[in-house]
């Protein structure tokens, strides 16, 4: 193992934009990456020239130093950063790889915001970077590293903070650790998935009869005071009605709603998102989102909701510039055709489906601070 800095081994780039009033600068050929950009694993549509006269080489590892702190990547070809981000440019190919480096950012960056500064938003600084240590194994060791963390890359990225990679001996038994504990567990999520999306491609499959009736027609809008237990929000929402987790007791101080178990939620603001789902236990839930009882068999909903062209009539029915918003009033109005064929309780079909992810997702947690320990 060697000690260094990192400004010993990498050059450190601290970014910056191109004029956008020059247009000279743009519409070229390198990439050009902001830190929400390294965050979805991509870079922004806009292209600069070879004429600003600024680039880092293809595979430099960059991370974002500020709005947060934390992002990893690594450029997939000859690129260049905003001043939100940091290139790591090797200078040291014999001391260091640069997919090693990456992982170990991917690791360690979090640690690098008790290291930065600023009172608008925390950054940490090229200055901050370079005086930074990170201890190596030899170059071989780092390549018998990287092969072993390329075969379960994506376990990796999903867990990292229960991995070691300073030794091989580490992250072999870490990673055999995950694939003995939490692969299995994933597995059995990614089950669940693949059971409730068949589920609901058939519902969108089944064929219409010729009526119609209004979304009030299947629900009940409810309005309870809280009861200050677990919550939930958008957050937690998604477009086939899951709820991934409960969140904390007064996540949200004000404006909650007791929804018992079974109820039906529909995320009001940025309808654009597609955000619905069935509680599977009883929450106090956020005012962003309506809350009804279930008073008819909603195959036909779910449906509806399935569709692309529905979320289209709630998008033009909701108001608002920044956060567009639709009134209960309006939602409940909007009108869906009917399916010839109802499955019996789908409701509590979906219900049991959210129940068991949220029990696994609680399980794999469990399995997680375990294999911290």
């Amino acid at each position: 193992m060697a000690i260094y800095k990192l400004g010993e081994l990498f050059d450190i780039s601290s970014g910056s934009t191109p004029s956008t009033k020059d247009e000279k600068y743009w519409n070229g050929n390198l990439n050009w990456y902001t830190p929400i950009d390294i965050k979805n694993n991509t870079h922004t549509d806009r292209m600069i020239c070879d004429d600003f006269h600024k680039s880092i080489p293809k595979e430099t590892v960059i991370m974002s130093s500020r709005a947060p702190i934390g992002y990893v990547g690594m450029t997939k070809s000859e690129s260049w950063h905003s001043q939100g981000v940091k290139g790591f440019v090797n200078k040291s190919n014999d001391k260091i790889e640069n997919k090693y480096f990456y992982y170990w950012l991917i690791l360690n960056s979090k640690t690098f915001e008790k290291f930065s500064v600023g009172s608008t938003f925390s950054e940490i600084s090229k200055t901050q970077l370079e005086k930074l240590f990170i201890e190596i194994p030899s170059i071989q060791e780092q390549q018998k590293i990287i092969d072993i963390i390329e075969q379960k890359n994506e376990l990796f990225l999903k867990f990292p903070n229960t991995i070691r990679i300073d030794t091989f001996e580490h992250i072999k038994n870490d990673l055999k650790n995950l694939i003995d504990i939490i692969e299995p567990v994933e597995n059995l999520l990614k089950q669940i998935n693949n059971l409730r999306n068949k589920l609901l491609i058939f519902i969108l499959n089944l064929p219409f009869n010729d009526k119609k009736e209004k979304i009030f027609h299947f629900l009940e809008p409810i309005k309870n005071k809280p009861k200050h237990i677990k919550q939930i929000s958008a957050k937690v929402l998604s477009n086939q009605g899951t709820i991934s987790n409960l969140e904390n007791i007064d996540t949200y101080k004000t404006n909650n709603f007791f929804t018992p178990k079974g109820s039906f939620v529909f995320c009001s603001i940025r309808t654009y998102l597609k955000k619905w789902g069935l509680v599977p236990y009883s929450v106090d839930s956020n005012g962003t989102l309506f809350q009804f009882s279930i008073k008819n068999n909603i195959t036909s909903l779910i449906s509806f909701l399935m569709n692309n062209d529905s979320w289209e009539k709630f998008n033009l029915l909701s108001s608002g510039t920044k956060m567009p918003v639709i009134k209960k009033e309006s939602f409940l109005n909007v009108e869906l055709p009917l399916k010839t064929i109802e499955i019996h309780k789908i409701d509590q079909i979906l219900i049991s489906f959210n129940q068991l992810e949220l029990k696994t997702n609680l399980l794999k947690e469990k399995l997680i601070q375990l294999l911290l320990k």
